[in-house]
Parts: C-alpha cells; sequence; structure tokens
C-alpha cells in the first residue's frame, strides 16, 4: 500500500511539472535573476575581461533561440559597458543603484578553477521584479554567491506557481577574504523548495547531499524537484527525471578551446529551451545543448568581443 501511495505521490508530482512545462511553452518568456559580472579570466598565457554571469550567458543563449528574455540585476553606472552587452542584444534590465559590479577573477590550471570575488553589487531585491513577475511563468535564478539575490525573492517566489529552473552554483558558495570556497549556504534549502529544474556540477551536488544527509532520490523527492541536471566539464554529465529516471550524457568535444567560461550556463540554457520550449526528449535536449557548448567553447556562438570589457572597468 505504501508503494502504490509513493508511486501515486510522484505520478502527481510529474503531472504538476508537466503542466507547468506546458504553460511556459506557451508564453515563451523567461525572467533571469542574478548579477551580471565583470570577469577578469587568467589562464597560463593570457588576461581577458569581459561580462559574465549566469544572467548574460544564459539571458543571451535564451535571446537567440527566439525567447522574450528579461533580466534582473545590479550594474553600477560606471560601468555602462555591461549594461551596453544586454542593450544591443533588446534585453530589459530591471535594475537598482548600486556602487559596484559583481566582479570575479578566474585563474584557470586546467579544468581547475580557483575564484576570486573582490567586488559585490547590491543585492537582487523582490522590489525589482514585483511589478512584471505576473507576465512571466519561467523564472531561471542565477545566484553567483549566497548574497547575490536578497531572501525576500526566495520567500516571495515560494508562494508563486511558477517553473522555476535554478543553477544552485551561488548557494553552494562561501567567500572568505575574497577567495570563493565550496560549502552550503543558509540560502539552500528554500532555493531547492522552489525549484522545478535545478543544476549543478558533479562537485556542488557532492556537497549538498553530504550537508542534507541524502542521496540524488532523497533530494527530489523531498524538495519535489523535477528535473535535476548534473554537468561534469568534458566528462558530460547525467539528468535525473523524477518521472523518467536517470540519463547520462556526453560532451561533444571543440575542435579548439577559446574560453570555456559560462559553459555550464549556456548548456542549462540551451538544456532548458530544447527541454521545455521545443519539448524534446531529455537525451536529445542533452545533445541539443552539448552541441552549442562545444560551439561556444569553440568561440562560434558568441564571438569573443561581444562579451569583451575595457580593461578599466571595475
Amino acid at each position: 500500500m505504501f508503494v502504490y501511495l509513493f508511486n501515486f505521490w510522484l505520478w502527481q508530482e510529474a503531472t504538476l511539472i508537466l503542466s507547468k512545462y506546458a504553460n511556459v511553452m506557451k508564453a515563451k518568456k523567461v525572467l533571469l535573476v542574478g548579477s551580471a559580472t565583470i570577469d577578469e579570466i587568467v589562464t597560463d598565457d593570457k588576461k581577458v575581461i569581459k561580462a559574465g554571469g549566469v544572467v548574460t550567458y544564459a539571458g543571451l543563449t535564451f535571446k537567440r533561440h527566439g525567447l522574450e528574455t528579461t533580466v534582473a540585476t545590479n550594474i553600477a553606472d560606471s560601468d555602462s559597458a555591461v549594461q551596453e552587452i544586454f542593450h544591443k542584444a533588446s534585453i530589459p534590465l530591471l535594475s537598482q543603484k548600486t556602487e559596484r559590479t559583481t566582479r570575479f577573477v578566474n585563474i584557470y590550471k586546467g579544468e581547475h578553477r580557483e575564484q576570486l570575488l573582490p567586488h559585490i553589487a547590491r543585492p537582487i531585491t523582490i522590489e525589482q521584479i514585483m511589478d512584471v513577475l505576473p507576465s512571466f511563468d519561467h523564472i531561471h535564478l542565477g545566484p553567483l554567491h549566497p548574497k547575490d539575490i536578497h531572501t525576500s525573492v526566495y520567500r516571495h517566489l515560494a508562494s508563486e506557481k511558477k517553473l522555476i529552473s535554478t543553477d544552485i552554483q551561488g548557494v553552494v558558495r562561501t567567500v572568505r577574504q575574497g577567495v570563493v570556497r565550496l560549502k552550503t549556504s543558509s540560502v539552500l534549502t528554500i532555493a531547492l523548495h522552489i525549484s522545478t529544474v535545478i543544476k549543478a556540477d558533479v562537485a556542488e551536488l557532492r556537497e549538498i547531499l553530504k550537508y542534507l544527509y541524502m542521496t540524488e532520490t532523497d533530494l527530489m523527492r523531498v524538495f519535489s524537484i523535477g528535473e535535476l541536471v548534473v554537468t561534469d566539464g568534458s566528462r558530460g554529465g547525467m539528468v535525473i527525471s523524477a518521472k523518467e529516471g536517470s540519463f547520462r550524457y556526453s560532451a561533444v568535444a571543440p575542435d579548439k578551446t577559446v574560453d570555456t567560461t559560462g559553459a555550464g550556463d549556456v548548456f542549462f540554457a540551451a538544456y532548458l529551451e530544447s527541454r521545455i520550449y521545443r519539448q524534446q526528449p531529455i537525451p536529445q535536449a542533452c545533445h541539443d545543448a552539448s552541441e552549442l557548448v562545444a560551439k561556444y567553447i569553440e568561440g562560434k556562438y558568441f564571438a569573443p568581443e561581444i562579451l569583451a570589457l575595457p580593461v578599466r572597468s571595475s
């Protein structure tokens, strides 16, 4: 009897998730919430200053797939070059005044990345998005650190019947003396509770499961998550669906590597577009996203100059 009731509960959850997908597919409008950043990319042979952040990479990806895209973020007036990237892409910005734009320094050694966070912008608040929320059925959250999105946003979204996709990276981080470390934050559980689809890399997921004393199955059941997208760099990754089970996918190898920063953000946005708006099966959505990411890494999806910023930006 218990097994029957549990399976029936899973069926109800899956049905609810699919009905949310159907509503979003009709609307084709997405609101992204999180910091647009100034990223300093340091490798063995060069240093590049560019715009970044989930809302930048995912926002441009959604827009290029024909979705009506709006971004809630806070960018300092002095960093108009970052704002201009969104204006040129015809992506409206919902912003408040902030003294600083969030800035990351990403130091790469192979696939290993050390991150520094010298500046953070003012947190994004519910007031920034309250007026427009009724017109969006899909909210894409991209926090980059625990204080990136104010808790008022998470609390309000908990009462909204919307499809929420979340890149969980920012709430599995701590910042100590400007250095970003892997560690769960107090925002984690509410972010999980409100999310229909989440994305984490292998290390982030391991940290979450260790902190919560859960398996992947427990995580999805307790927090009513419809799909869990797990990325693992050049090794591909996995998608776990509450309705359809687990699927592993392979990464598409790029012909050359121009820049891998933001590849996970591009993958998740492309996956969501394929899965939700074109209703592709999970394996096809993973393949679509992997092919697109290979082009991005080669510099053939976003031309590097689109995101390039003047060195003086701070």
